[in-house]
């Protein structure tokens, strides 16, 4: 602010100024407004400064209104003007020396009052500053120096009487309140050594929120009940000052501040049960139920503001601040807000409810569970967040008193499903597992004994299947779990037909709900080593299987080239029968034309309709009627609705999506089922699975290959055991002479060499990292079977396979390497790049320098004729199968002994990499390979050269 002043030359800006001293208010105002949106203000600040203290002296009224209004609001947006400057720069510019200066004392007198106008804005901000800084201090002193040092400074704003505290006299006494109690009470805000809170003076700390700037606020407001706690006014507080400043003004505005303030105030750990009980208030349900699923722009996000309130609530239930009596409470509270059935309530009231249900202790919540056996708008449903962590004797005791309501719907079915579901722990949503104590639960509640059953894993899925059919939703669907159960009973006496066992199990699993999955996934788990491939067998065929062969249709032949019918084609059935009985009115007679004999009927639609009306459908000669009772003629009205739906679009939609949800739950169990069976099963279900891999290998099945990777890779992860070689060997067999030759996409040949390193996988010895000497026949045999094949389509599935286990156990085929290179001399450059690319898969440095480099010396010796016999017809070659086997040259190399590499030397590979041929086909080579190949292969040729040199 000192030194010369910069002058505006804008004469559009400088006219403001003349606008601001017209008699005009309304030009006044609008120079106002035009000199607060020019962007030069900033930039000619103190000018406008020196020129508007000025215009205060001037003798037109007009122009001491226009210039002091615009100062008022001047010094409050512009910032840089320091308080002691200003008050220098005004007694330079307005000097007041005699009486004679009348008009720089009006002019001062303006002045002064734009500043103090800017210093009442920032009175709050100091009394926060001053107080905050006063506490900080006063927490490192002792009371006795607090009362010396610091109090008598402050005792005039402490003490005086509530209704007339001023606002740092306010915050001065909730934070020595805090830290200098006693001190504290002996002020006039105590009577008796009680805060003397009345009604006055809730409106006195009203007004004080008031003048507090939007930041401080909250922070107040916390501040503020933390105090009214401490002197037990807390609820007071909160609904006669804090709730009233807050929900004060525009409904969507003090709704969210509402909501903020909850959230904050639910994380307060200075707040106990009985306060965040008060918090969560019947005024609090309420709105979250009125504000939830509001639709109007300005309140789409209260919704969030309610999650993150909820979600704070649920912090500090979990921390244990409620005992199980103060929960009973709350929850009959909350009851009353949401009155009847529960199972139909959703919103915070739910959230809140399960969140406190689940933090009842053992007694309490037996208690609330015979609570919910007699209350009607109490329901079962509320006690699953809490069943799967409460004691055996409570969870027996729940569903005792829960098998005891002889009622069926499907809302209790569901809610029995979830109590059972409590019971399991689940990895990955197909890893079961239960403890013992449990399982006996379901045993005992239902009244099961062994009797001769020894895997009690099944013993216990045929206790559930009674539970459910207890439950069930009708007589009908009890009886179907009833028979399950005892189907179950009978086979697992013996476990001799596993098969069938199976099939009850995929029975249970086709149901909709969640726990059917569980349980089979359980058993599966159990009985994993009880079960053999034929189990697997019959898991991966049903996963092969089309809606109709599961629905059983697969047998009829009259229905193996059936096609739904469209609604066209059943409008030209109608319109025929209609026309039909026209002519049939019309002409009284019983011939046919012989045009209608040699019209064409869709086959497809009669087959459909035949098994719709069964018997119905064959007349014989006779023309009599068939009597049909009420009861065959509803049975004949669903069968005909069925079959109709069953042809509709719709229809065929929910026949897909219900096969794909069964077949992704049969891929669910057939991961479990190799997750625990053994080695010997597992290898031996490798054929189904590849003959799976082929029925699925088109374009309108290939999404479901996915999941084969996914039942591989789950094998891949167990841990490695041994399998017999000779297992091994005849499904190695099987697989290359039924599924190679019908695999056609890419994702179909990996997943196909993915079950051929399995295969290497259970054969391998991983301590001395070696296979049966028949394993590594087989694979020279596939290497020799890939270079004598023909079709295209086979040649690129043997190599995908080759190049998969060859790149993943290149340390266990060491000895194949040099027999692939053997072959290589046979061939012609044009069949030989790809074997040359499997060779490349023995470049690790591991694999190198196994027995003693010998492996290498062996491979090098055996590849470098290849090589030689490849450089006369250089461009035959693909060039980065080239490149590749020169950096296999330079790795081995650089890990060679000396003696070695003499040895190298005498084979010719001396000769080799110093010859002009070589060179000059290595500079052909740089031009045509890709640039990041470029630098790597020129460095090794000319390593290679150096080396041997």
């Amino acid at each position: 602010m000192t030194g010369k002043v910069e002058r505006p030359t804008d004469q559009k800006f400088l006219s403001n100024f003349y606008e601001l001293a017209d008699f005009n208010p309304n030009k006044r105002l609008r120079a106002a407004e035009n000199l607060l949106k020019d962007a030069e203000l900033e930039k000619y600040k103190v000018y406008v400064l020196d020129r508007l203290l000025k215009g205060l002296a001037s003798g037109k009224t007009a122009a001491r209104f226009g210039f002091s209004a615009f100062l008022t609001v001047f010094v409050d947006q512009v910032k840089g003007f320091e308080f002691d400057e200003m008050k220098k720069k005004i007694g330079e510019l307005l000097p007041f020396t005699d009486e004679k200066d009348v008009e720089n004392a009006v002019g001062r007198h303006f002045a002064y009052t734009s500043l103090e106008n800017k210093l009442l804005k920032l009175a709050p901000y100091l009394a926060f500053s001053v107080v905050d800084a006063i506490t900080s201090k006063a927490k490192s002193l002792e009371e006795s120096r607090f009362k010396k040092l610091i109090y008598p400074s402050v005792k005039g704003s402490l003490n005086v009487e509530l209704e007339k505290i001023s606002l740092e006299g306010l915050l001065f006494l909730i934070s020595f309140s805090q830290i200098f109690p006693d001190t504290i009470k002996e002020t006039k805000s105590f009577l008796n050594k009680k805060v003397a809170l009345r009604p006055i003076v809730y409106e006195r700390i009203l007004e004080l929120l008031k003048l507090m700037d939007v930041s401080h606020k909250s922070y107040f407001c916390k501040e503020l009940l933390i105090f009214s706690k401490k002197f037990d006014r807390f609820e007071s507080v909160l609904n006669e000052v804090v709730l009233k400043f807050v929900l004060d003004g525009d409904e969507c505005k003090s709704s969210e501040r509402y909501f903020i303030l909850c959230k904050e105030l639910f994380g307060v750990e200075e707040f106990g049960s009985s306060e965040l009980s008060t918090i969560l208030s019947t005024n609090f349900l309420l709105k979250c139920r009125k504000y939830s699923h509001r639709t109007e722009p300005s309140y789409r996000g209260h919704h969030l503001l309610i999650s993150e309130a909820l979600e704070a609530f649920k912090q500090r239930t979990e921390q244990g601040v409620f005992s199980s009596s103060d929960i009973l409470v709350m929850i009959e509270r909350i009851d009353n807000v949401e009155s009847g059935d529960f199972d139909t309530k959703v919103g915070a009231s739910v959230r809140i409810t399960e969140v406190l249900v689940s933090k009842l202790d053992g007694h309490d919540l037996e208690g609330f569970a015979k609570r919910v056996s007699i209350a009607e708008s109490w329901s079962y449903k509320r006690l699953i967040p809490a069943f799967g962590g409460a004691e055996s004797s409570v969870k027996k005791s729940i569903l005792k008193s829960f098998l005891c309501v002889h009622e069926r719907s499907i809302q209790r079915f569901n809610v029995g499903c979830s109590l059972l579901e409590q019971i399991f722990k689940i990895k990955k949503h197909i890893h079961v597992s239960a403890k013992e104590e449990d399982t006996q639960i379901i045993l005992d509640v239902t009244d099961s004994k062994a009797e001769g059953i020894k895997e009690k894993s099944l013993l216990f899925m045929a206790a559930s299947l009674k539970y459910l059919g207890k439950i069930a939703e009708s007589d009908e669907i009890a009886t179907e779990y009833l028979n399950d159960a005892r189907e179950v009973v009978l086979l697992a006496k013996s476990l001799k037909n596993k098969t069938a066992l199976m099939d009850i199990f995929f029975s249970i699993v086709s149901r909709v709900n969640r726990i059917h999955k569980i349980l089979v996934c359980y058993s599966i788990g159990q009985l994993g080593e009880v079960l053999d491939y034929e189990c697997s067998d019959f898991i991966i065929n049903t996963i092969g299987k089309g809606a109709n062969e599961l629905e059983g249709d697969s047998d009829d032949d009259d229905d193996r080239d059936f096609k739904p019918i469209t609604e066209e084609e059943r409008q030209q059935v109608l319109d025929k029968w209609a026309k039909e009985e026209e002519e049939d009115e019309t002409d009284g007679s019983e011939e046919e034309d012989d045009e209608d004999e040699e019209e064409e009927i869709d086959e497809t639609l009669v087959s459909d309709m035949k098994k719709a009306l069964g018997k119905y459908a064959f007349t014989g000669e006779s023309d009599e009627d068939i009597e049909m009772d009420d009861a065959e003629i509803e049975d004949l009205d669903k069968a005909l609705g069925a079959a109709l739906k069953k042809n509709s679009k719709k229809g065929r939609r929910e026949s897909d999506e219900n096969l794909s949800v069964f077949r992704n739950k049969c891929f669910d169990i057939l991961i479990v089922f190799f997750t625990n069976a053994k080695p010997d099963v597992i290898v031996k279900s490798m054929t189904a699975l590849a003959e799976l891999i082929t029925t699925f290998d088109t374009p309108e099945d290939e999404k479901l290959l996915p999941k084969i990777e996914g039942v591989l890779e789950a094998v891949h992860g167990r841990k490695k055991e041994v399998a017999d070689s000779e297992v091994v060997e005849e499904v190695w067999k099987q697989i290359i002479e039924e599924c190679v030759a019908n695999v056609r996409s890419v994702k179909g040949r990996r997943l196909l060499g993915d079950i051929f390193s399995l295969l290497l996988t259970f054969a391998a010895d991983h301590q001395k990292l070696s296979l049966p000497e028949t394993i590594r026949t087989r694979v020279f045999e596939l290497v020799e079977a890939k270079a004598e094949e023909e079709s295209a389509d086979v040649k690129a599935t043997l190599q995908e396979i080759l190049e998969i286990i060859l790149s993943k156990y290149p340390a266990y085929l060491v000895d194949v390497f040099p027999r692939i290179a053997e072959l290589l001399v046979k061939q012609t450059p044009e069949k030989s790049a790809d074997l040359l690319k499997l060779i490349t898969f023995a470049c690790r440095k591991d694999v190198l320098k196994m027995d003693e480099g010998c492996h290498g010396l062996k491979l090098i010796s055996t590849v470098i004729p290849t090589l030689e016999k490849f450089y006369s017809d250089l461009s035959l070659l693909k060039v980065n199968v080239f490149s590749k086997t020169v950096v296999f040259l330079y790795k081995f190399l650089v890990s060679a002994t000396e003696k070695q590499k003499e040895k190298l030397k005498k084979s010719g590979l001396k000769k080799v990499a110093n010859s002009e041929d070589f060179k000059a086909r290595a500079i052909k080579l740089n031009r045509d390979i890709q640039q990041e190949c470029r630098c790597k292969v020129s460095v090794c040729i000319q390593r290679l050269e150096s080396a041997l040199n």
